[in-house]
């Protein structure tokens, strides 16, 4: 119980036994020093707030909260391409439950493009008003609608899928599938800037982090580093598919087969790591990091075959040689990243109980 109402009174931590009042109510004592420094006296109001699943906050008189003022983001000062997407996004992850764009003048085509785009890729928000210089956006998102473990989980499910996308991609050559692979990034776009705002509330809010599932403090930033590691493997893969997008069958070759090995090896460090931090397993996360120096050594031999001068080219071979690199440099990141993951495992397993 967290007893509150006097600035700069230092309050030392007691026990107190509770007590039965009447048939149905249980109660404690205040200190009396505490009381008297405050003004309590028989009869006086105290606000009782619900702290997490296991705290009270006592509050001197009635307690009222009061009403958030909206964020106010001037149109003219997000100036420059995707500003004003960057700016709802911030505010969104800062958890403003009111957004509010404005404009001296009447708002341009292109700025309320830009603020469509914003509130399309952020869940729970919704435009409640709008007219010529305003646009209101009401964020409806609850933190018990989106448990930590849940989002986490999505994500890598589809940054996953998007590395297997990649790697079918590249062996049927010139067959479409970037299309896909972006609706995918879409999406874990979106469930990474959910993360990044429930996180943030349950660092300063311990009743948010009961109903999103964190149970310790600590685990806001292993958390926090577990979503942007993931969304940055997501990065890569739709980068590994726009090169894969560029060669052509010719370009190819073998390089689908020879990179069958790698495909697997990936696939097997994804699952290890990220199973590893949901069950604690050290195991898992010491099999996950054992396959990291062989991906990325495999990954270096085949970029060691690429020639990087000598006589000059045609531009398609020059091009075929750029986007062979470009397919390569992905696989060596991501197999650091859920090296990362691993050592997650390992350090929280070493943090005192």
């Amino acid at each position: 119980m967290v007893i509150g109402g006097l600035v700069g009174m230092r309050m030392e931590q007691e026990v107190r036994k509770v007590q039965r009042l009447g048939y149905s109510s249980l109660g404690i004592s205040l200190p009396k020093d505490w009381a008297r420094a405050v003004g309590l006296s028989p009869g006086s109001v105290i606000s009782v707030l619900r702290d997490g699943d296991a705290g009270l906050k006592l509050m001197v008189g009635a307690h009222t909260k009061t009403p958030e003022p909206p964020c106010e983001i001037e149109a003219e000062a997000a100036a420059g391409q995707d500003g004003l997407i960057r700016q709802i996004t911030g505010a969104y992850i800062a958890g403003r439950g009111t957004i509010r764009i404005k404009s001296k003048t009447e708002l341009t085509a292109a700025q309320l493009r830009e603020t469509h785009e914003a509130v399309r890729g952020l869940s729970g928000l919704t435009i409640v008003a709008q007219g010529p210089r305003f646009v209101q956006i009401e964020n409806f998102a609850e933190p018990s609608r989106f448990p930590i473990d849940g989002l986490l989980r999505r994500l890598h499910y589809l940054t996953s899928r998007m590395g297997r996308l990649a790697f079918s991609q590249l062996e049927r050559a010139m067959e479409p599938g970037t299309e896909e692979i972006a609706k995918l990034e879409e999406e874990v776009d979106r469930i990474y800037w959910v993360l990044s705002r429930q996180l943030l509330l349950a660092s300063t809010d311990r009743g948010a982090a009961t109903r999103s599932g964190i149970e310790r403090g600590q685990d806001i930033v292993s958390h926090r580093l577990m979503a942007l590691t993931l969304e940055n493997v997501g990065d890569l893969w739709m980068e590994m598919s726009e090169a894969a997008a560029i060669l052509g069958p010719r370009a190819v070759k073998d390089l689908p087969q020879r990179l069958a090995a790698v495909r697997q090896d990936l696939e097997r460090q994804g699952e290890a790591a990220v199973t590893s931090v949901f069950s604690s397993n050290v195991k898992m996360a010491n099999e996950a990091l054992d396959l990291e120096p062989t991906i990325v050594a495999a990954v270096k031999a085949l970029y060691m075959e690429l020639p990087v001068g000598g006589p000059a080219r045609t531009i398609q071979g020059c091009s075929s040689c750029l986007a062979r690199r470009a397919v390569l440099r992905p696989l060596g990141q991501v197999a650091k990243l859920y090296g990362t993951l691993a050592h997650l495992t390992i350090n929280r397993s070493l943090e005192p109980a």
